[in-house]
């Protein structure tokens, strides 16, 4: 589920360059805390698990180049972990001017799987060097949270309801191509308030999580910024929901 809010949220990209871009929507501080919740008829809901997005500044020079630094963070909670623990930390390097990642890493924890992974980004050779290999990519290919940021700063305005737009995306030493449907404006109310919302459904996998290829429906607040504030899903078993519980908005 932590996994799928950075990617669905990601799709939200038109083809614009790289050129294109206006750099006013989100900034170093920027906190994004959600919570995961599971609900089915024999559990009624129960809190599942956390995840946060936050955005800095560190030192490391990456090939000359300005970055900011993102980190992403999931785990769950409370009773799932008797059955499913699972912590996952995602680190990406963004360039300031294109909002390419440079760097990436991965720590991932299920149980009794694990994966670490660091990838390298160039953006000129049009390659990936991760731990265990070498790729080529096509332009302008982002990681799962560089995507996520890059898609806040696009112009949605001019989309219609059925619209869908795709993005490559690099995970795992392979690219991946998903697309996501577009389905109007809705108010939605939370814990944080009430939000005026563009609404969309993205393409996911179906398999141990998901048995439809539209199970997940999200909610981005109607503005500049895009914040998700929701995100829903139809599992084999039950329901599951993140709602943003914290925003911080950066400087």
């Amino acid at each position: 589920m932590i996994f799928t809010i950075l990617v669905s949220i990601s799709i939200l990209t038109s083809a614009q360059t790289k050129k294109e871009i206006e750099k006013t929507f989100f900034s170093s501080g920027e906190n994004l805390s959600f919570r995961v919740v599971l609900s089915s008829a024999l559990t009624g809901d129960i809190t599942a698990g956390e995840a946060s997005l936050k955005v800095s500044r560190d030192k490391e020079i990456i090939g000359g180049n300005s970055h900011i630094y993102v980190v992403a963070e999931g785990e769950t909670l409370g009773l799932v972990e008797f059955f499913y623990k699972i912590e996952e930390k995602f680190e990406s390097w963004i360039d300031d001017e294109t909002i390419l990642p440079l760097k990436f890493t991965r720590r991932t924890r299920e149980n009794n799987y694990k994966k670490d992974d660091i990838v390298y980004f160039n953006h000129n050779k049009l390659t990936a060097q991760s731990l265990n290999k070498k790729i080529n990519i096509p332009e302008n290919t982002h990681d799962i949270i560089s995507a996520f940021y890059f898609a806040r700063m696009q112009d949605i305005s001019n989309m219609k309801e059925g619209d869908s737009f795709s993005i490559p995306y690099y995970f795992d030493d392979a690219i991946s191509e998903t697309k996501v449907v577009y389905i109007g404006k809705q108010k939605i109310t939370t814990g944080l308030g009430t939000f005026n919302c563009l609404v969309f459904k993205p393409l996911a996998l179906t398999g141990r999580v998901f048995n439809q290829k539209y199970p997940l429906t999200f909610w981005v607040t109607d503005d500049k910024r895009r914040v998700p504030v929701l995100i829903e899903s139809k599992l084999i078993v039950g329901k599951a929901r993140a709602e943003l519980i914290s925003y911080v908005a950066g400087n």
